[in-house]
């Protein structure tokens, strides 16, 4: 994935969400800026007590599409001030390059990946249900969320 122009991120945005997502940029708010493969993920604080979650990709046309846990991207068509401070924090280099998933799990046997499931699944029992969709084929319930 290549890095976008500030013209490029204005045109999925405004200039006031731009301008708060450059001050978001250099007040430090991004925290745990990956890239892996085509995407980009991170953490960027906001107003809520949480941080919200930011998820970036380059698809194989080229085409780059951005998700944010903000409300912004539920309301507004076009990018939020997360998503710019994320992809212009990206522009400017500051992320960190992790080897894809697979790369991880591809030396794991068959019963290191039952155990390693098993822990993760301890530690967010939603993963639970995500699982049986996944292997079932249909969607998870999301009446029972675990955050």
């Amino acid at each position: 994935m290549e890095p976008l122009s500030e013209s490029d991120i204005l045109l999925r945005t405004n200039e006031k969400v731009f301008d708060r997502g450059v001050v978001l940029r250099e007040r430090g708010a991004i925290s745990s800026l990956a890239k892996r493969g085509n995407s980009l993920y991170a953490w960027v604080e906001g107003s809520d007590i949480t941080p919200y979650r930011v998820f970036v990709q380059q698809g194989e046309d080229g085409e780059v599409e951005a998700e944010c846990s903000c409300p912004y991207g539920e309301e507004w068509d076009g990018w939020c001030k997360h998503i710019v401070a994320v992809l212009l924090a990206y522009a400017h280099d500051e992320v960190e390059e992790q080897p894809p998933l697979e790369k991880w799990l591809e030396s794991y046997s068959r019963e290191q990946l039952v155990e390693l499931l098993l822990e993760l699944n301890e530690r967010n029992p939603a993963l639970y249900d995500e699982v049986v969709a996944v292997v079932t084929g249909e969607e998870p319930d999301d009446e029972d969320d675990w955050d």
